[in-house]
């Protein structure tokens, strides 16, 4: 063999493996950048999905407020222009005993006057010539009113009570009201936030 060939061997060979070891070098950068930029990446998805969804404490206060919110202004007020003046109506829903909903109406209309009625109560009621109804508001000492049925084929059985305005004025303030009913059934109604402002003449 050629010497000076033999001599030149191994500096082929040497920048044989200078060229490969260049060119692994040039390429681990862009391998790195890539990783990094996708590990980046991810924690913001992560972050993004998490501040889309209400935290579980957020959304426990929020119901709890809508509840207490719903108990504090269950009254439904209501007016209507007639030939004759402003009717207007005040309406709290309560249930009875076995958690049948039932509701308190009271209308102050301006040729009648001031009526109260319990209405949803289920058939028949026990009230033929009359009848009287318990009353006790936040545990009080129970009181009692008259009361009459409509006839026996109204579209819906509700019972009147009589003297309503001393009823209405009593709720002002109140916490709870139970209404003793014929056939020894009991009507529960929350009924604090009462504004009897909104049946003008009746405060």
């Amino acid at each position: 063999m050629n010497p000076r060939a033999s001599r030149l061997l191994p500096l082929h060979a040497a920048l044989a493996a200078c060229f490969a070891l260049t060119a692994c070098a040039a390429e681990e950068p862009a391998v790195t950048a890539a990783d990094a930029a996708e590990q980046a990446a991810a924690p913001v998805t992560v972050e993004a999905e998490t501040a889309a969804a209400p935290a579980p404490e957020v959304a426990k206060a929020t119901d709890a407020m809508a509840d207490a919110s719903a108990i504090t202004n269950g009254w439904e007020y209501g007016s209507t222009t007639t030939d004759y003046g402003e009717a207007s109506t005040a309406r709290i829903v309560g249930s009875l005993d076995d958690g049948a909903p039932v509701s308190l109406l009271f209308s102050k209309d301006p040729v009648t006057g001031l009526t109260a009625k319990v209405e949803g109560l289920p058939g028949p009621i026990e009230c033929p010539r009359g009848c009287r109804a318990g009353i006790t508001i936040d545990g009080g000492a129970e009181t009692s009113v008259p009361a009459s049925r409509p006839p026996a084929d109204a579209e819906q059985p509700v019972l009147s009570l009589r003297r309503p305005i001393d009823l209405w004025r009593d709720l002002g303030g109140a916490s709870e009201l139970q209404l003793t009913l014929p056939g020894e059934r009991t009507a529960t109604f929350h009924v604090q936030g009462l504004d009897i402002s909104q049946l003008p003449g009746t405060e």
